[in-house]
């Protein structure tokens, strides 16, 4: 799988930095560079230096400073245990949005159906914009989110879905948002152990979702996030 080509671990001989490098060279328009530790994938923030390399004129490596002399970009493409309330520290760490998302269970896992599901996660990147140019006055990134989230339905539901992101990255959300349930589908459906630098997917407990689908998308999109990130944690220079 992906790990094939990213992990530290891989025995290819180079590392997904060489390897995203031989990508833009080659001509290819899109590559999966991870998601920076802000998913399921391994890696940290400080991969961030993968999409600049795909992407700037001028980059450094960890090495030497490329130029690229006008070649074409090669877009980085984002996807596992990636959801609405992960992107905009995501986004704040890598300094733009000019992505390609593929998320599978950040949309199929949204309570209200994929659609609200990838509409949410539309909106993840407008509350980031919009707290980037000071929409909200000078409040944290995830007070400006949740503030978006008062009034676009998709974004709140994302909220009452994946509530162990919610709970770990937007502290105090359900008195902001007025929410005075105690369960979710990922709540409910999910035990978590942090490992390394992740969580493992230890098991689901005996309550019952309304859909197969949902329990697979929640299972994708959050089983292996390090949910003891705060948001000072998450972003890093």
């Amino acid at each position: 799988g992906h790990g094939a080509v990213t992990s530290p671990q891989t025995q290819r001989g180079y590392t997904a930095f060489v390897h995203t490098k031989l990508s833009r060279v080659i001509g290819a328009s899109g590559i999966h560079t991870g998601t920076m530790s802000f998913g399921k994938m391994e890696g940290d923030a400080s991969d961030k230096n993968i999409g600049f390399m795909l992407q700037d004129d001028v980059a450094d490596g960890p090495y030497y400073r490329q130029e690229w002399e006008g070649m074409k970009q090669t877009t980085p493409i984002i996807s596992g245990g990636m959801n609405a309330l992960r992107l905009p520290a995501f986004f704040e760490n890598l300094g733009h949005s000019n992505v390609i998302l593929t998320a599978g269970g950040g949309a199929f896992g949204h309570k209200d159906g994929p659609k609200q599901g990838a509409i949410s996660c539309a909106q993840g990147e407008e509350s980031w914009k919009l707290w980037k140019a000071g929409t909200y006055g000078d409040v944290s990134l995830s007070d400006g989110v949740v503030e978006y989230a008062k009034t676009h339905e998709e974004l709140k539901g994302a909220f009452l879905t994946f509530q162990k992101d919610a709970d770990q990255i937007y502290p105090g959300w359900k008195e902001k948002l007025g929410y005075t349930g105690e369960s979710s589908v990922q709540a409910a459906s999910f035990n978590w152990q942090k490992k390394d630098l992740a969580a493992a997917f230890v098991g689901a407990s005996k309550a019952r979702t309304a859909s197969s689908v949902t329990r697979r998308g929640l299972d994708q999109s959050s089983r292996y996030a390090d949910l003891s990130l705060t948001e000072e944690d998450l972003i890093k220079n």
